[in-house]
């Protein structure tokens, strides 16, 4: 059995998209040459925020400022009307003060008479509906009892795990439009405990353990058909991740309605860590409540496509090592550097309530 744990962490998830921040892209070439770069990811019901900066040269002392809150001309075109836009320090960029929705054209310009002009166009996307269908729930046997000692110390505790939820989603792409996506999914059970000294309840919750089914990763980019049909021939158990995740891919597998499945392994409240309670408010062992209440929460962003080639290439670069072979940033700006990219957001959950 594999287990492994995803390196995005919930707060750190929330963040990446909800603050509208993008990667900074500078230029380090030979010269002394700098070009002007733009940086601005807009969700769509909100006001597009440019922030401005210039390149930095190869030589060139990295102590050195290289943000724009003054001198360029910024200017925004929405659907035809165009605005300059004025650089405002409460959001740290260039804004006009209005709001994009779905399905918008917008295109960002502006000049500087050092650094030069740059222009980008988006399309602002459409958000798609995520239903939740078939969901059951699996009895299974912990394999923790035919586990040796030295086994059971590189392993996840799972002498709580009675059954495997197996959450299926269905996405509704459009059938004639190419769509781009980023799916975050959180499972977590909430709880009740309290003390015979204090009967006042206190509401805890945990991350969940959780399995991808390889045919999943094939609909999600994560895999290839050929390598899916040996994970599911392979003795070998599917790998089990601790922590919320992320998953950025196409709808070229999912046009035709497929479903997406997770299967989440259902635990107890870890009592063994949280045994007893000590403190200004008392100590004693803690009695649990009957409330137990799991939940999936899942957050599907649609990506416009020039987002999206730019958080796969900045991705890839991260990920690549010394002697890997290079990366090249995808962005849409032209005669500068950036990328002016948007998304829309859907975000839904699903509860059961379940006593062990």
């Amino acid at each position: 059995m594999r287990y492994t744990y995803n390196i995005f962490p919930a707060l750190a998830i929330t963040a990446v998209l909800a603050s509208a921040c993008t990667k900074d892209i500078e230029y380090n070439g030979p010269g002394d040459k700098n070009l002007l770069v733009a940086n601005c990811i807009v969700e769509a019901g909100t006001q597009p925020v440019i922030k401005m900066s210039r390149s930095r040269s190869f030589l060139e002392d990295y102590s050195q400022d290289v943000e724009l809150d003054s001198g360029v001309d910024v200017r925004i075109d929405i659907n035809g009307e165009t605005r300059q836009a004025k650089y405002t320090d409460l959001l740290g960029g260039y804004t006009d003060n209005r709001t994009v929705h779905e399905g918008d054209v917008i295109t960002i310009s502006a000049s500087h008479p050092d650094y030069g002009s740059l222009r980008a166009t988006d399309t602002v996307p459409v958000s798609q509906n995520l239903t939740f269908t078939d969901n059951v729930i699996k009895y299974v046997h912990s394999n923790r009892a035919n586990q040796s000692f030295f086994e059971s110390l590189f392993t996840y505790d799972d002498r709580d795990i009675d059954s495997t939820w197996v959450v299926n989603i269905e996405i509704k792409g459009r059938r004639h439009a190419d769509d781009y996506y980023m799916l975050l999914i959180s499972p977590i059970l909430i709880y009740e405990r309290h003390t015979q000294e204090d009967p006042t309840p206190e509401y805890m919750s945990q991350s969940l353990p959780f399995r991808v089914p390889s045919t999943t990763k094939v609909l999600l980019g994560q895999s290839d058909a050929a390598t899916a049909v040996l994970e599911e021939t392979s003795d070998d158990e599917e790998e089990i991740q601790v922590v919320p995740a992320m998953y950025t891919f196409s709808d070229e597998f999912i046009k035709d309605g497929q479903k997406i499945s997770f299967e989440v392994l259902m635990t107890a409240p870890d009592t063994a860590q949280t045994l007893y309670k000590s403190g200004e408010s008392g100590s004693g062992k803690y009695i649990y409540g009957d409330l137990k209440v799991y939940r999936f929460i899942t957050q599907l962003y649609v990506l416009s496509k020039p987002y999206y080639m730019y958080w796969k290439s900045t991705s890839d670069y991260e990920e690549t090592f010394l002697l890997s072979e290079p990366v090249t940033i995808i962005h849409n700006v032209k005669g500068g550097l950036g990328i002016l990219g948007s998304y829309a957001q859907k975000y839904d959950r699903l509860e059961l309530v379940r006593d062990f």
